[in-house]
């Protein structure tokens, strides 16, 4: 299957290239190519075991957005509604076991951006946990002065009933994160 829409002859070239390679691989080693997964395209338009090759000055890898999304779907799991009722510390431990995992997997990865986008994502679902499990303004308040936020600045926020507004805005101090 041929991806590309100009017609030079790179792309000729490269579309029969494909086919002699299938027909060779179908003929003679009797191997069934599946034809939805392999094309003929440009290497930042695919994806190959999780990774993209993006396309910048020189050739650099990095995760796929789809593996990014289907790992936000997995840290969705632990940090949602199975976490509710759990201690912090206890599904901190179960996402760096799963985190652990996930970033030596993408050890390979050049291009750093998407760690550090994930990393601000899972430290936001982080101050948004802590922040439902101090249910009360009051103890929100005391909390969020122990960690060291000015008295007014606790007050203020604590008494906002937003669950996301106030980890979004980085009320938390860094300590959290």
């Amino acid at each position: 299957m041929c991806l590309f829409e100009t017609s030079t002859w790179a792309v000729w070239w490269s579309c029969h290239l494909m086919s002699s390679i299938t027909k060779f691989l179908e003929r003679n080693l009797k191997l069934k190519v599946n034809r939805t997964k392999s094309a003929v395209a440009k290497p930042s338009e695919r994806k190959f075991l999780g990774y993209t090759v993006t396309i910048e000055r020189k050739a650099r890898l990095k995760p796929a957005s789809e593996s990014v999304k289907w790992s936000k779907d997995r840290i969705r799991q632990i940090t949602g509604q199975r976490a509710r009722g759990r201690n912090i510390q206890g599904v901190i431990e179960e996402l760096n076991t799963y985190l652990r995992g996930w970033f030596n997997y993408f050890r390979l990865a050049e291009v750093k951006q998407s760690f550090d986008i994930l990393d601000h994502w899972i430290r936001r679902r982080l101050r948004k946990l802590m922040w439902r499990h101090w249910k009360k303004p009051k103890t929100r308040y005391k909390k969020m002065v122990q960690l060291g936020v000015k008295a007014d600045r606790a007050k203020k926020a604590a008494a906002d009933p937003g669950t996301m507004r106030v980890p979004h805005t980085c009320t938390l101090p860094s300590q959290t994160d």
